[in-house]
């Protein structure tokens, strides 16, 4: 079937009807970055990284790939519909709702106009035109067999070198052949910049690719903080502008980071506009954040995450008869990698528990379940660095803390801090979840006793936690309570 036939436009036509039936939902989905990331994974799988590689749960674990795409390499590449609302005309019905009155002072009368094509604005011109798109889209992957996503009107079109040439023929052959104008856009590349991130592909033959920030962005971030922190007035709407453009980076940066500083952002927002000037406490929050965010890598799709390592840590917190508190941290680790069985037990000085009874006197559990996930960090970096592994804890609170980076307790807000900066050094990826306590392996190193054997792995081995990582600790520790006096002394009530 030759390109640009009646049979071929007549199939085009059956393929954008059936999609629109097979969607049940009233709304379209546009395809954002993690769609695009998850596009590339699957190329990755696919097409370009070792047949060793591809993870236990892929798709085409057992299928061989064919010779012509030996050492294949994924390319990237852009379409725009140019001024895609106007290629759209409104439906003929619709004819006396998108009449326009506009006074002529020449004639001294009213001229009126017929708008033919869709309101640039106007929701209902939104939902019209994401079905086309995206019956455009279901056209490019279901008849064409290529990987291409599409947000609104960009799409991204993934491909492997040696395909990129008939692949740009067809895109836009299918195009032309429904009468759809395209802007210029650079050709197919190793880097491409979807929907305003940058996207690198140098390294899929080894499974890996990253999302980043464009450096532009980044600058104006900076320079906007520092003219915030040094006491530049605040203009109407700034505040809201910096913090949708700084939730947007951060996404494209690896690790969580920065969760205490848009909270402060956050909460700046909504006193605004009776907001004049940065407080103090805003001020070091976004110094912190801006530093977070010169710092870390792009975000990294990986394709495989065997061998993932399992942590289980633990907190033990005991009032005391005599008035006398006493508590314990413990952490487990588990690793496939050389089948290691690893335990840390550390008692918690009473110096310790008096300051985090001072700062949060209802909520000591949730700090001493936090803590051992930052000593587990800096005692096993070298295990842990540049891998993916399962984090465990049977405290909700400490877990739904670590996963939002954030906390209104100091302490808690200090070591989540900590335990990413961690990450981001040594490029950390962790999954945190819930254990019963019950199932808790780590609850007895807490308790200062050695966990119980586990079948079919060797027996656990303590290992002692240096002084370093306990002064780190100590140190997070006094530069909350020094806080905390600080901001009481400024604000007695």
């Amino acid at each position: 079937m030759c390109l640009g036939s009646p049979a071929l436009f007549a199939c085009l036509g059956r393929v954008a009807i059936l999609f629109f039936r097979a969607l049940p939902q009233e709304t379209v989905d546009p395809a954002d970055l993690d769609r695009i990331a998850a596009n590339v994974r699957a190329h990755m799988d696919a097409l370009t990284a070792p047949a060793d590689q591809r993870p236990a749960g892929s798709p085409f674990r057992s299928a061989l790939r064919h010779a012509d795409h030996e050492n294949a390499l994924l390319v990237c590449r852009l379409w725009d519909l140019a001024s895609a609302y106007r290629q759209l005309a409104r439906a003929p019905r619709h004819a006396s709702f998108t009449v326009i009155a506009c006074w002529s002072p020449e004639e001294r009368t009213y001229r009126y106009f017929q708008q033919p094509a869709l309101a640039f604005g106007a929701s209902s011109s939104v939902l019209s035109f994401n079905w086309t798109a995206a019956a455009l889209c279901a056209v490019l992957v279901n008849i064409f067999v290529i990987g291409v996503t599409n947000f609104y009107d960009d799409f991204t079109v993934l491909e492997v070198e040696s395909l990129a040439s008939n692949a740009k023929w067809c895109i836009e052959g299918a195009f032309g052949l429904l009468g759809w104008s395209l802007k210029e856009l650079p050709d197919f590349s190793t880097t491409a910049e979807p929907l305003g991130a940058v996207l690198g592909l140098a390294q899929c033959r080894q499974g890996r690719t990253h999302l980043a920030n464009r450096p532009k962005r980044v600058e104006e971030l900076v320079a906007t903080i520092n003219e915030l922190a040094a006491g530049m007035p605040i203009p109407s709407g700034l505040l809201q502008r910096l913090r949708g453009r700084l939730l947007f980076s951060r996404s494209l940066c690896f690790g969580r980071f920065g969760g205490n500083a848009l909270r402060a952002l956050s909460e700046a927002c909504a006193c605004e506009p009776t907001v004049a000037t940065v407080s103090r406490e805003l001020a070091h929050a976004l110094r912190e954040l801006k530093t977070f965010l010169q710092l870390a890598p792009p975000r990294e799709i990986r394709l495989a995450h065997d061998g993932c390592p399992v942590l289980l840590t633990d907190g033990s917190f005991e009032p005391g008869a005599d008035g006398q508190p006493t508590g314990g941290m413990g952490g487990v680790v588990l690793d496939p990698a050389d089948k290691s069985y690893l335990h840390f037990s550390v008692r918690a000085s009473a110096t310790l528990l008096k300051i985090l009874m001072v700062l949060g006197a209802k909520t000591v559990i949730c700090q001493l379940e936090i803590a051992p996930v930052l000593i587990a960090r800096m005692l096993w970096r070298s295990r842990l660095r540049q891998r993916s592994h399962f984090s465990f804890i049977d405290n909700e609170a400490a877990r739904c803390t670590l996963v939002a980076g954030y906390s209104p307790n100091v302490f808690s807000a200090a070591l989540v801090s900590s335990v990413a900066a961690v990450d981001l050094s040594d490029a950390i990826l962790v999954w945190y979840d819930r254990v019963p306590s019950a199932s808790n392996i780590s609850d007895v190193p807490s308790r200062m006793e050695a966990p119980a054997m586990i079948p079919g792995w060797p027996a656990p081995r303590h290992v002692e936690v240096p002084h370093g990582a306990l002064s780190d600790l100590e140190a997070v520790v006094q530069g909350c309570r020094d806080l905390e006096m600080e901001q009481c002394q400024r604000d007695p009530s």
